[in-house]
């Protein structure tokens, strides 16, 4: 019984050794990337309080919708919003929207897709000279 506990601790301490290990070495290469290792692994921007990129179908029926909120109410905000289809390994632009405005963006636009093709969102702005470059999920049509 003696010996079946002293293995027994063996094996705990090698398994607590490699798990630290494990973590030291996946926190060194996260800060060589300069990526926070937990939490939350959202992008942080310097001019930018708010970012959100969605698209949504319903039937063939795609809804885009964007909200750019800058931290200051008299931020420059302009860019591009590009609806794009995937067709033979490409990603092509459908339809675009640009928008210049200050403090906030508020964008929702409807777009008649094709049936069992795929589409995504992406974002191409600038707020006050930082840039953001965000692409949404894709959708597929049925």
């Amino acid at each position: 019984m003696k010996k079946m506990l002293e293995k027994f601790s063996i094996v705990t301490m090698v398994l607590i050794m490699l798990l630290v290990s494990v973590d030291a070495s996946l926190a060194m290469e996260a800060s060589k990337q300069k990526l926070p290792l937990y939490g939350d692994m959202g992008l942080r921007y310097a001019e930018t309080q708010k970012v959100d990129l969605s698209l949504d179908a319903y039937g063939l029926d795609l809804e885009a919708d964007l909200i750019i909120r800058a931290k200051d109410s008299n931020a420059d905000i302009r860019g591009r919003l590009s609806l794009q289809k995937y067709n033979r390994g490409n990603w092509y632009t459908v339809k675009s929207w640009g928008f210049d405005d200050t403090g906030s963006v508020s964008l929702y636009k409807e777009y008649k897709g094709s049936k069992n093709k795929y589409y995504r969102l992406k974002l191409n702005a600038n707020v006050n000279g930082e840039r953001i470059s965000k692409t949404s999920r894709i959708r597929e049509l049925r």
